[in-house]
């Protein structure tokens, strides 16, 4: 099955084409074309938002989870 792929027309400044022209040199982007190049960067990118999420709301439970722990050793020693 075909994804389905979305048209989306942008405009980049001459250093961000000029850093896509230079990837595209490169032997890993060589025979695609820029539409693959920024492809693949946003998708890149869009991953690398999804980590930081995940990461942050991890270090949050992870904060929330210590918090709860210490305030129940807390309680635990004032009641003693």
């Amino acid at each position: 099955m075909a994804t389905k792929k979305q048209i989306i027309s942008f405009q980049v400044s001459k250093q961000t084409e000029d850093k896509i022209y230079e990837l595209r040199k490169q032997d890993r982007f060589i025979r695609c074309s820029k539409s693959d190049v920024i492809r693949f960067l946003i998708e890149e990118g869009l991953k690398a938002v999804e980590e930081e999420e995940r990461e942050v709301s991890e270090f949050f439970s992870h904060l929330i989870e210590e918090g709860l722990k210490a305030a129940e050793e807390e309680k635990r020693n004032v009641g003693a």
